[in-house]
């Protein structure tokens, strides 16, 4: 991202928490006066915020809605909550609940910016398929630099010592100034990380990736890499690799196939939409919405798919064919996304295939 762009977004969010911050101060002064005449200005000043978060076109932005709110709710709500409990402080049957509020709402931020975004977990599938392998997934590293969360990423995937591995997209998520740095680290981890599976490592180009992805990050690391929809046979399977744009298309029609030794990977899962073969369906792109709100899910994943497939794990499209979507290890830094998870830990998959 152009530095003139994020010096204008860091201004853009400083002048949003400006106006929250007096939109605060309103709210305040109206519980603490006991008058409800100021109600409109705090609904006329909100309405001006949702109006910051729209383009000119009418279509909401989401990641830069999701920072917006993010502030909101973790940062301005549980101080206005601690305020008006302030206010109430002599009639405790007021104050408890809210104060209570406030700390669980500044809890929830502290795990979802702080906890869960370096939380890994590996997540185990067993899919019935026409051989016995085991597989590792990884979707959406989306590395704007390699630390010791993202080594750790990389290194489960070569203690877990997989027979294939599939990697779905969004590898490093920086450009120009400083992203040679961050591939070179990249490269050095991989190769750290001894990742020489029997049947192979495979490679898909994500949404993030810029033309020359595959010699850039896998040149010279034993990871067979697509830009462009091909199929191979890999061992006793027959594997899909397809390019960004058809893993977008929910009216993708493959050669149907046959038996459950088919395996399609692509960055998203709208494919699964269309026709295929026969077999398993393997994508990332959704990274399970980030935000899973309890007995709801996630609010929004950025696909065509049902919301319960985008937010991760294995599901059945229809009799012949599963659908695997990985919440990935990373989070979206794109457009002044918040770097958040809650209630959906980043992930490595270990999949099990297992012969009929």
């Amino acid at each position: 991202m152009p530095r003139a762009q994020r010096s204008f977004r860091s201004v853009a969010l400083l002048l949003l928490n400006l106006t929250w911050a007096f939109v605060d101060v309103v709210l305040l002064m109206a519980v603490a006066s006991h008058t409800r005449s100021r109600t409109a200005v705090v609904v006329a000043v909100g309405v001006s915020i949702a109006a910051l978060l729209v383009d000119t076109d009418g279509s909401l932005v989401r990641f830069r809605a999701m920072a917006a709110e993010a502030c909101a709710i973790f940062v301005h709500v549980p101080l206005v909550l601690a305020g008006i409990a302030w206010i109430h402080r002599k009639r405790p049957a007021r104050a408890v609940p809210l104060l209570v509020a406030a700390v669980g709402l500044v809890a929830v931020g502290v795990d979802a910016f702080l906890y869960e975004p370096h939380a890994l977990v590996t997540s185990a599938y067993d899919v019935r398929a026409g051989a016995n392998v085991r597989v590792a997934v990884l979707s959406d590293f989306q590395a704007t630099h390699i630390g010791n969360y993202e080594r750790s990423v990389i290194a489960r995937i070569g203690a877990m010592q997989p027979e294939l591995v599939l990697l779905a997209g969004d590898y490093v998520q920086v450009y120009g100034q400083g992203r040679a740095e961050v591939v070179r680290d990249f490269r050095q981890a991989w190769d750290a990380a001894d990742i020489h599976p029997r049947l192979g490592s495979f490679a898909v180009r994500g949404d993030v990736e810029p033309d020359g992805w595959e010699a850039e990050l896998f040149g010279g690391l034993d990871v067979v890499t697509a830009d462009q929809t091909r199929t191979l046979d890999v061992g006793d399977l027959r594997l899909t690799l397809l390019s960004l744009r058809d893993s977008s298309d929910r009216y993708l029609s493959l050669p149907p196939g046959s038996g459950s030794t088919n395996i399609v990977l692509g960055h998203r899962p709208d494919f699964a939409l269309g026709r295929g073969p026969a077999g398993l369906l393997v994508a990332g792109h959704t990274h399970g919405g980030q935000v899973q709100v309890p007995f709801l899910g996630p609010p929004f994943i950025l696909s065509a798919v049902p919301r319960s497939w985008g937010g991760g794990g294995v599901h059945a499209v229809d009799d012949d064919r599963t659908l695997l979507v990985t919440r990935g290890a990373g989070v979206e830094h794109a457009d002044g996304a918040p770097p958040l998870r809650f209630n959906c830990r980043p992930e490595v998959v270990a999949l099990t295939l297992k012969a009929d």
